[in-house]
């Protein structure tokens, strides 16, 4: 039977990281970097910076993110920090009722989908760009 783990990442196990980092996709060229600058800041970086500001992210007392295990084997990665932390994820969700965007885009999530899982819109600086919450009890 597949075991299947998840644990908080740590710097002592950056080799787990770059594992599931480097196995595909845009792990290797961004380092989980991508969301935590400005794009001018994002390009001015290097990939070697890059993913040393991960390992520096990753001594941090609490997690900046989750790994995956798959029998062992380091499979899986996803980021985890405060919005504030995240400049990239500035005017999320999108309204694809007002505007069309590229599937590229969509990372941030659509209008509807929030909606539907119960948040309420809370303003909209821009046509497209509401702002939502939701109340935890």
């Amino acid at each position: 039977m597949t075991q299947i783990t998840i644990e908080p990442e740590r710097a002592d196990r950056f080799a787990d990281a770059e594992h599931a980092l480097t196995g595909g996709g845009d792990g290797a060229d961004c380092w989980c970097q991508w969301w935590m600058h400005a794009p001018k800041d994002f390009t001015a970086m290097s990939v070697d910076q890059r993913r040393a500001r991960l390992r520096e992210d990753l001594t941090a007392a609490v997690p900046s993110a989750l790994i995956a295990h798959v029998d062992g084997e380091a499979a899986g990665w996803v980021k985890v920090a405060p919005r504030p932390a995240q400049p990239r994820l500035a005017g999320y969700p999108l309204d694809t009722e007002i505007k069309r965007f590229s599937s590229n885009e969509l990372f941030h999530g659509t209008l509807s989908a929030f909606l539907g899982a119960g948040f309420t819109e809370t303003a909209r600086p821009g046509a497209a760009r509401p702002i939502v919450a939701k109340a935890l009890s």
